[in-house]
Order: C-alpha cells, then structure tokens, then sequence
C-alpha cells in the first residue's frame, strides 16, 4: 500500500502521481496535513483504491506517516511505500524494489527499507547512495551487475518497508516533526541490527527543495532553497541527534560537518540570510533544549 503525505498539494502533480503508482500497488492512502477542504483537494473522489484521510492541521510528516501505517496495518498491508506528494515513482520503480526485496530475503538479510535512485527534477541529475566514513560521506554508485547496495541513509520518499520491519524498529519519532525523521528511524533500525538498501534498478523523480541556487563553496554546488523555517527544524533536530546517545559516531561526524556548511551557505551565501541565521539559531538553541514538535508548539522532550 502506498503512503502519500500531502500538504496544500500542486492538484496537477498529485493526479500525476496517482497515475504513476495505479498499476504499481493495491491502493492508495493520502494522509492530508490540512490541506483545504474543498473538492478539488480530494481529486481522488471516486476511485475506491485511494482513500483520503484529512488530518484538519498540520501534524507533521512523521505523525502522518505513523497514521498512515497504522491504517495500513488495519487493513492487512504486508509492505508500505512511504511518498512525497511531488515523488514521481517510474513506471517498473516499485517491481524492482521488491525484486530486490525478494533476492535480500534468500540471503536472510534484517531488512528495513529498500528506496530508489532519485532523479532530480530540476538538474536532471541521479542521485547516489550513501555511507558514512571517517572523513565525510561516500557517495557510491551503483555498477552494471549490481542490483542493490547496502547504504547508511534513505530518503522516506519512495522507501518501501515491510510491516514486520515496523513492528521490531518501531515508528516514525513524532517528535522531529520534519526533517531526519526518515535518518533517525534507520539510525534506529540499524541499532536493532536491520538494514537499508539501495535498489539499483529502481528509479523516481524528486524535488528536493522549492528552487536550486548555483552557489561557490570551494566549488560550485547546485543546492536546495529551503524557506527559513525548514532551518529551524533541519538545525534544532539535527543538533538534539547529535547529542542522542547510541547513535553511530561515523553518523555524527558527518552531520556537523553538512550542519557547519550548512550554517555557512544559508548564512552568508544565499537570501534571506538574516532570517535564516534567526531560524538557524532558534533551531540550535532548542535543539539543545530538547525541545520537539513543532514550531511555536514546542515541547521538551521527556526524559526516558
């Protein structure tokens, strides 16, 4: 069953998307995040495979998704293909996830997720899988004979899990609200001895950020512009994951370092920069806080 967490969704892209996943999988379930309630927001009216559940506000994407897994599991789903609302799975994406699923299950691997190679909608560019190493991430690309690779990090999007993977690794943390829900619950998944892979074969459209920036840093980098909010939670959950025992050091090393790039990009390099250093600060202060949900309704976090 396919899980697509919307937010004031483009109609257009969203209908895109239904029509994509239509012979891919057995149904459809649209969380909505408080979106309006007017018709042309349920553009899935009508077709018994897709199912619109309406939050009323914005609970955030790992209290959707954990909604939409819940219904899911009610209704007897083996596997869930977690969703962006503007992911554009190919047409044979989600065949070759579970073939690779099938081929890492005759190995007995502790599976949990197996995602797709991104193409970027806006450079056109494919994306690589990811290890984590003593000096920074390893990007790694997949060879001819490949059909998987074993990878330290998968975008939720896309990513397909199976129900008995969630019932020992657990939900997505609430907590986070957006941004590293998709990293903490590997993170947490690997502590409990599963995996993710990389499906070579498999292949989705995705746009990471509202628009991309060509700016220098050492080099020239294509990056994702994000509203200052987003830096709010990227810096406050970030930073509260550095600081959470258990979780693997090679991780922790990298993400300082992507935070302090982070910090100098959005902090000097691209608009408004002002207003992202505000968000950035707020984010690291309570980070350090402890602090979770969303913003303006933050709460500490309880101590277990």
């Amino acid at each position: 069953m396919a899980i697509i967490v919307s937010y004031f969704p483009n109609i257009h892209v969203l209908r895109e998307l239904f029509s994509a996943l239509d012979s891919q999988v057995d149904r459809i379930l649209v969380v909505d995040n408080g979106s309006p309630s007017h018709p042309e927001a349920q553009p899935a009216s009508g077709d018994s495979r897709i199912t619109w559940l309406s939050m009323g506000e914005n609970l955030g994407v790992a209290r959707a998704q954990n909604i939409g897994i819940a219904w899911a599991r009610s209704q007897g789903a083996t596997h869930v293909l977690l969703l962006d609302q503007d992911s554009l799975p190919f047409p044979d994406m989600v065949s070759h996830l579970l073939s690779a699923y099938a081929d890492l299950g005759m190995e007995n691997a502790k599976i949990a997720a197996v995602g797709p190679i991104f193409l970027d909608q806006a450079s056109g560019q494919k994306s690589s899988f990811v290890r984590f190493g003593m000096l920074g991430k390893k990007h790694l690309r997949c060879d001819e004979n490949a059909e998987f690779l074993p990878v330290d990090m998968l975008i939720a999007s896309g990513s397909l899990i199976s129900m008995a993977a969630l019932d020992a690794i657990g939900d997505m943390d609430s907590g986070l609200f957006i941004d590293y829900v998709d990293t903490e619950w590997i993170l947490r998944a690997r502590a409990k001895g599963y995996m993710a892979y990389g499906a070579c074969n498999a292949l989705m459209a995705h746009e990471l950020g509202s628009r991309r920036r060509k700016v220098w840093l050492l080099r020239w980098r294509h990056v994702p512009i994000h509203q200052p909010l987003r830096f709010y939670y990227i810096f406050r959950n970030g930073f509260a994951l550095l600081l959470r025992k258990g979780l693997p050091v090679a991780w922790k090393r990298c993400e300082f370092i992507n935070l302090i790039g982070l910090a100098v990009t959005f902090g000097l390099l691209v608009a408004p920069r002002r207003e992202n250093i505000r968000m950035m600060t707020l984010g690291f202060r309570d980070g350090l806080k402890g602090k979770t949900g969303k913003f303006g309704h933050a709460a500490e976090k309880n101590k277990r």
